[in-house]
C-alpha cells in the first residue's frame, strides 16, 4: 500500500511539475498544444497562473508528500490526503471551467482519489529506535 501511494505521489508530482513548467514557459499553451480558446469561459487570459498553481500546489506539493511518506514522517498521511484532494478539486474545477472532459481528467481524478484512499489507510509514522 505504501509503495502504491509513493508511486502515485511521484507520478502526480512529476507530471504536474512538467506540465506546470511548460505552461509557465509558454503561457499561450503552444508547447502543450493547448489553444487559448480553452480559457474562454474562465477568469484566465492565458495559462501562466494555472501553470504556476499546477507547478507549486500539485507538483511541489506531491513531491513534498512523496518525501514525507518515503521517510515515514509525522503528518505524511495528512499531507498526502490534502494533495490528493487538491488534485480532485483541480480536475473538477478544470472540467467545469472548460465545459469539457478528456481522458487525462479521468486519469488524474482517479489518481487524486487513490492518493486520498491510500493515505487514509496508511499506517502512522514508524518510531525511530535509538
Amino acid at each position: 500500500m505504501r509503495f502504491a501511494l509513493l508511486t502515485l505521489l511521484l507520478f502526480n508530482g512529476l507530471s504536474a511539475l512538467f506540465g506546470g513548467s511548460l505552461l509557465i514557459a509558454a503561457p499561450d499553451g503552444s508547447i502543450l498544444g493547448l489553444p487559448l480558446s480553452l480559457l474562454a469561459r474562465t477568469p484566465f487570459s492565458d495559462f501562466l497562473l494555472p501553470g504556476i498553481i499546477l507547478f507549486t500546489v500539485l507538483g511541489l506539493g506531491s513531491c513534498i508528500g512523496w518525501g514525507l511518506v518515503y521517510r515515514r514522517m509525522w503528518g505524511a498521511a495528512r499531507w498526502a490526503q490534502v494533495v490528493g484532494l487538491a488534485t480532485v478539486i483541480w480536475i473538477i474545477t478544470q472540467v467545469l471551467m472548460i465545459h469539457g472532459i478528456d481522458v487525462l481528467h479521468v486519469i488524474y481524478a482517479a489518481t487524486g482519489v487513490a492518493i486520498v484512499v491510500l493515505a487514509t489507510n496508511a499506517p502512522g509514522p514508524i518510531p525511530q529506535h535509538r
